[in-house]
């Protein structure tokens, strides 16, 4: 069942102007990634798109550049014809605070480069989260009194690093269709993840685009690969 439910009706002009301002740093070395829902234009019940802009927004140039490359080859593996965002929007456009009508002038580009959809991944929000180093496998029947509750837990006195912290970054990626409308675009399909435990980029890009992939193919808005 789709959770992710955008709070209020998305244009790819507004999220363009809002995206390409953040200084968030997508994929900044996150390893985990876990779906947190997603939302399908009902009207759209057999959309699939066959040109796709790729873009990933990041300040992280080298981030942006991995993330684009592996997901336009996984669409190209599937038969979808796909662009990278680095092409369109390069450093002189993104480095800037553009316009509506700066943006609109892009989009006019993509259409005229034979693009009919546009796929955009962003940070939506950065959550820091603290976990605790426990006995694993420990359980609450285990401490039956205070003595060994006690005795068990009173090395977060004296051990260093007893507590560490570590960032959750909540990412939207979303599909907007440029075929229909001249000047408007329309959302098609938004997913919503959590990317968690920074460690490496190759590892974090690639395990956000499995999940990305999968969701894709459950909607059938991508092809499958041949098994």
């Amino acid at each position: 069942m789709n959770k992710h439910i955008p709070n209020q009706k998305h244009s790819l002009g507004a999220l363009l102007t809002i995206a390409l301002c953040s200084i968030s740093l997508l994929f900044s070395g996150c390893s985990t990634t876990k779906s947190t829902g997603s939302w399908k234009n009902t009207e759209y019940p057999a959309y699939t798109p066959q040109k796709v802009l790729v873009i990933g927004i990041t300040q992280n140039l080298t981030a942006r550049k991995i993330f684009e490359e592996q997901l336009v080859k996984e669409l190209q593996s599937r038969g979808t014809e796909a662009g990278m965002g680095s092409d369109f929007f390069p450093v002189s456009f993104t480095g800037t605070q553009q316009s509506e009508v700066q943006i609109q002038k892009k989009i006019d580009t993509l259409r005229k480069a034979g693009f009919d959809a546009v796929l955009i991944s962003a940070v939506k929000s950065v959550d820091e989260k603290i976990s605790y180093n426990t006995n694993p496998g420990t359980t609450y029947f285990y401490y039956g009194r205070f003595r060994r509750y006690y005795f068990t837990y009173q090395n977060i006195y004296y051990t260093p690093y007893y507590y560490e912290k570590y960032k959750v970054y909540h990412v939207e990626s979303s599909l907007f269709d440029l075929k229909d409308r001249l000047e408007n675009t329309t959302l098609i399909w938004t997913a919503g993840f959590d990317v968690s435990s920074p460690q490496n980029i190759q590892n974090s890009v690639h395990d956000y685009i499995k999940k990305l992939i999968a969701g894709m193919e459950k909607e059938k808005l991508i092809p499958r690969t041949n098994p």
